[in-house]
């Protein structure tokens, strides 16, 4: 028997057979996990396995390879938190089906579980001044995956100053001399979820064969 325990973010829950569900969550020092909750429905579990709450996790297997089993004590219920909240609950959902969909299991990210973190935090208690945090994210997502967007300097010209659009071809930002006559087909700086939305559809998930999570696409409907 194999074994870890780690705080742990609920990423996703899908029933499985009658009173089961498969659970997928992101660890603090293991990465992403999957397994088998039972009883995840009754009246103890209901509250604890919601996308976006932090739990202390235990996940144990017979051998490495098998899916194994999940147990979880509530930590933070952020997902009650964050229900209230439209906006915030989208942008929630969002994130949890990019990192399902995107993070290869059992690598670890302990900068991407820190920011989703801090991200589930603000959209608890900041609902209305969460979208800048959610970009964060989102790049950070990006750059942790292996297709992070150069910000710090016009492409053209070198220059930190007076940066005004982002290259959709090379995701190198633009200064606003360099990029005025192609400003109609530059993405503007900083960047917004169009930008984001575009680099994650057009560079992550073509690289993954995979499509962008429904969630995902909804932010920008």
């Amino acid at each position: 028997m194999i074994s870890i325990t780690d705080n742990a973010i609920v990423l996703s829950v899908r029933k499985h057979a009658e009173t089961s569900a498969l659970v997928e969550i992101l660890t603090e020092q293991n990465g992403v996990y999957k397994g088998i909750v039972r009883g995840a429905f009754s009246k103890n579990n209901r509250g604890v396995y919601q996308p976006g709450n932090v739990i202390a996790a235990h996940w144990s297997a017979r051998i490495a390879e098998h899916m194994g089993a999940i147990r979880a004590e509530l930590h933070t219920p952020y997902a009650a938190l964050i229900m209230p909240h439209a906006r915030a609950l989208a942008l929630l959902s969002s994130a949890c089906s990019l990192l399902a969909a995107a993070l290869p299991e059992r690598h670890t990210y302990p900068k991407l579980y820190t920011a989703m973190h801090q991200l589930l935090a603000h959209l608890a208690h900041a609902p209305e001044s969460c979208l800048e945090e959610y970009i964060r994210f989102e790049l950070l997502l990006l750059a942790q995956a292996g297709f992070g967007l150069d910000l710090s300097r016009c492409a053209a010209t070198g220059s930190s100053e007076n940066l005004a659009y982002i290259s959709p071809k090379s995701g190198r930002a633009v200064s606003r001399d360099a990029g005025e006559p192609y400003k109609d087909r530059l993405f503007e700086f900083p960047p917004d979820l169009s930008a984001t939305g575009y680099f994650i559809e057009h560079w992550l998930f073509e690289a993954l064969h995979r499509k962008v999570p429904a969630a995902r696409k909804r932010l920008d409907a």
